[in-house]
């Protein structure tokens, strides 16, 4: 799920991008609210979404985005609009996990060889990874049998 905020919306409502992406990932991912003690023993206390909700488009759209106060008025409450307003969402397909190693990001790309022999294959997808120029904290390892 991508949530495309808008900017002119948002800045007519007199909201920022950091305001609505820290409630989505507070919604989301969770922010730590407190530490729970038991003995010796600390927890962290995570507040989230329940899942049904975090799953459910529909219901991410009303989530409720704080406004800011107006300065100067006797009005003390917070009011509220949904992410909707501001928001358009997109589903797109996506890597269903983040796989790590040695504390970087991990992708595994693989192939099934047919009709040659694996050694001329990996020399010539070598040759062909020559050509292209890949940035800066990125590299390529082989392996297989």
């Amino acid at each position: 799920l991508t949530v495309n905020i808008d900017r002119q919306k948002a800045a007519r409502y007199g909201l920022n991008v950091a305001d609505i992406q820290d409630t989505v990932a507070t919604a989301i991912g969770g922010r730590e609210a407190g530490t729970m003690f038991e003995g010796d023993r600390r927890f962290d206390i995570l507040v989230r979404l329940p899942e049904t909700i975090r799953n459910d488009m529909e219901g991410m759209k009303r989530l409720p985005i704080p406004l800011p106060r107006s300065v100067g008025t006797a009005e003390a409450r917070t009011n509220f609009i949904p992410l909707a307003e501001v928001a358009s969402f997109e589903l797109a397909p996506g890597p269903n996990q983040v796989s790590r190693e040695n504390g970087k990001r991990r992708i595994v790309v693989s192939a099934n060889v047919r009709g040659r022999d694996v050694g001329s294959f990996v020399a010539e997808a070598e040759q062909g990874l020559a050509q292209i120029k890949i940035p800066t904290g990125y590299w390529t390892s082989w392996g297989g049998t």
